[in-house]
């Protein structure tokens, strides 16, 4: 659940997976069947973020972040040393996660509020 928007390749129909076992990254394909949808899921800007949404509808993850950057927050955590070599990357588009968790909290690593990645167990929670 930790997919970056950067390792979503629609041009080539590729995702990449990072981190994966022996610390590896692979290369999977992206089914056309779900590519538009993903396609709406991260980018749908039609919504303007000042527009009151209700909470049973689902905004665009671009929407969330941009939401969360007028608001103060908006970073992630990188991986590695990437924080240290570009410090404003942690705001930057690319580096957002593809499935963001439904709330802002506090990162233990940095002690900085900001939005992680949606949990594994709440996608298994509500597929029960």
């Amino acid at each position: 659940m930790s997919l970056r928007v950067k390792d979503v390749d629609f041009a080539q129909n590729q995702i990449i997976v990072r981190d994966t076992k022996g610390n590896e990254s692979r290369v999977t394909m992206l089914p056309e069947s779900i590519a538009e949808e993903l396609k709406i899921h991260l980018q749908s800007a039609k919504l303007a973020v000042s527009v009151s949404v209700p909470p049973n509808v689902v905004r665009s993850v671009k929407i969330i972040h941009q939401h969360d950057l007028q608001k103060g927050y908006g970073s992630v955590y990188l991986p590695f040393a990437k924080m240290r070599k570009y410090p404003r990357a942690k705001y930057d588009w690319i580096w957002q996660f593809v499935f963001p968790s439904g709330s802002i909290s506090k990162d233990p690593r940095s002690g900085e509020v900001c939005r992680h990645h949606l949990h594994e167990t709440s996608l298994q929670k509500a597929l029960k």
